[in-house]
């Protein structure tokens, strides 16, 4: 550090003598306090970390991406020599959570789980944006890229899912599905499903896809779509019934479990991604370490992480449109939040009903029918309620 301030103050002293009286008192006080302003980000890039980070979850705890993220958190602690603390900020289908993070200083020590729900479900299917997800972030990591599941309560009458397709269509008005709340990717994972077999049935939005999946272990609601993540224990506990994996290929997760695409429902394909994100402005030196902890952390061979990391890779190659995902660098989620595929979102236009993105969506029951999606029988540039 005193080298490079060295060399700072040569630097100052070449471009006095080389200006001389043409470099105005002014122009020299801007680049005195140019510097300045700069010096305190970067001392603060090379000492990074100094002190614990928080990881904002913006989902309820003991939901499937909270469980990532404390997994992640508990080796990236050790990377990184600081802890690294889970705030679960919930609400607004992630959208509380996310402004957390917006409104941080960008020096590292705050960031983001994030998610397609948040960076980009939230900015289509609401009237009022809060965030530009593009903008107001620098992307660190994008660590993991998994299918989504449907599962049934374990006492549900079907086994597959022709049975689950006949069943649901007889009794439809009497059927509940659950989610982690309007817009995410639970939500809008079972209403592409409902959509493209022809049914509607009771959406039953949640705080978070933890309190949701108690609810269908305790067989308060008939299914639910959760990553494959969150959903592998709960079905190798016998606490659910998986009935497809929601993708053209079998996880490594749960390999004897068929997929979608296998039972009929052709290239049937809904799949979601996690990264970690900054506020816009991080140093890049800070962009790096966080992103070599990440990468480190998902190449730890152990238990759970290691499961994700062997998932999330896997998905990857089978879709070819990510780059090596617990290595990407900013510029590389730029381009994933660009080219995030809406394909089974349009599914849903002719399906289309009110939207359901500004009401308040409080607990367990507060109930709404149909698939509570926007009408996408209107352009997608267009925001819901335009």
């Amino acid at each position: 550090m005193l080298q490079s301030l060295s060399r700072v103050l040569k630097l100052l002293r070449v471009g006095s003598r080389v200006l001389g009286d043409a470099m105005r008192r002014r122009d020299f006080i801007k680049v005195i306090a140019g510097m300045t302003a700069a010096w305190p980000l970067a001392a603060r890039a090379q000492t990074y970390p100094s002190r614990p980070l928080t990881m904002v979850v913006p989902f309820a705890a003991g939901g499937g991406f909270d469980v990532m993220g404390r997994l992640l958190a508990a080796r990236m602690s050790e990377i990184l020599g600081q802890q690294v603390i889970i705030e679960n900020a919930t609400g607004a289908a992630g959208i509380i959570g996310v402004n957390r993070v917006v409104n941080a200083a960008p020096d590292g020590y705050t960031f983001l789980f994030g998610s397609i729900g948040t960076h980009a479900y939230n900015q289509t299917i609401y009237k009022k944006r809060r965030y530009d997800a593009i903008a107001d972030f620098t992307p660190v990591a994008l660590f993991a890229e998994q299918p989504m599941v449907l599962n049934t309560r374990k006492d549900f009458p079907a086994n597959n899912l022709p049975e689950f397709i006949d069943y649901v269509k007889k009794d439809s008005a009497k059927l509940q599905f659950g989610s982690a709340g309007p817009g995410t990717t639970t939500h809008l994972g079972c209403a592409l499903l409902n959509a493209v077999i022809g049914v509607n049935v009771t959406h039953v939005p949640y705080r978070g896809g933890g309190p949701a999946a108690n609810d269908l272990i305790g067989g308060q609601i008939d299914y639910m779509c959760l990553n494959m993540g969150g959903a592998a224990p709960l079905i190798v506990g016998k606490q659910i019934k998986a009935v497809a994996t929601l993708s053209r290929s079998r996880s490594p997760l749960m390999p004897d479990l068929p997929t979608a695409h296998e039972q009929g429902l052709t290239d049937f394909d809904v799949v979601t991604w996690n990264a970690f994100f900054l506020p816009k402005g991080a140093p890049k030196e800070i962009v790096k370490k966080l992103n070599d902890a990440t990468s480190q952390a998902m190449d730890t061979p152990a238990g759970c992480t290691s499961s994700v990391s062997r998932a999330s890779r896997s998905s990857a190659d089978r879709r070819n449109t990510s780059p090596s995902l617990s290595s990407m660098k900013s510029h590389d989620g730029q381009a994933q939040l660009r080219r995030t595929d809406f394909r089974w979102i349009e599914g849903l236009r002719p399906f289309g009903s009110t939207p359901a993105s500004e009401r308040v969506h409080g607990g367990p029951y507060v109930r709404s029918s149909g698939s509570d999606c926007c009408s996408y029988g209107r352009a997608r540039s267009t925001p819901c309620g335009a």
